[in-house]
């Protein structure tokens, strides 16, 4: 059974023991990965239990920002971020989400999850911001570091020239 539209859900395959699970959301975490950004609003969540289960566990999220080409990536500890976005490998029972603002995915731990969605241009990213995709653009730095290294060569080499 799912909840009402615009609920997050956290759906056990087998409980074996009952307990309590927790969502908590932030505005802030761990950056999103190489080539991906935040949805806005940037919303990171930590899901936890002290419930004791097996097979699989289907998180679904609401949230307003989630677009076409958003992903669901879960955060193992400690470690990369991974796509858990349904449809997913080894977890044929996985939810699709309902219409709307949802998205869904299914894992095999609780920890930090997050919304994000790839960057334009698929450019790679730091803190979540474009790293620019035109290499000239990150070498002009160094350029114009080696020119004023060589001028100053120059004019060193000049004087002592004249004298």
């Amino acid at each position: 059974m799912r909840a009402p539209r615009g609920d997050n859900q956290v759906t056990f395959d087998q409980v074996d023991v009952g307990g309590n699970t927790t969502l908590c959301t932030s505005p802030t975490g761990p950056p999103p990965p190489s080539g991906f950004k935040l949805i806005p609003p940037p919303t990171y969540y930590e899901i936890n239990t002290t419930a004791t289960y097996t097979g699989n566990i289907h998180i679904c999220i609401a949230n307003s920002g989630v677009k076409t080409n958003s992903k669901l990536f879960h955060r193992k500890d400690p470690g990369d971020w991974e796509d858990v976005t349904c449809p997913t490998q080894g977890c044929p029972s996985c939810p699709g989400p309902d219409p709307g603002n949802e998205i869904c995915g299914c894992v095999s731990s609780l920890s930090t999850f997050a919304i994000f969605q790839p960057v334009e241009g698929g450019g790679p990213t730091v803190g979540g911001v474009a790293e620019p995709t035109n290499k000239i653009a990150l070498l002009l730095p160094w350029m114009a570091l080696a020119t004023l290294i060589l001028l100053t060569i120059g004019i060193v080499v000049f004087r002592r020239a004249r004298e």
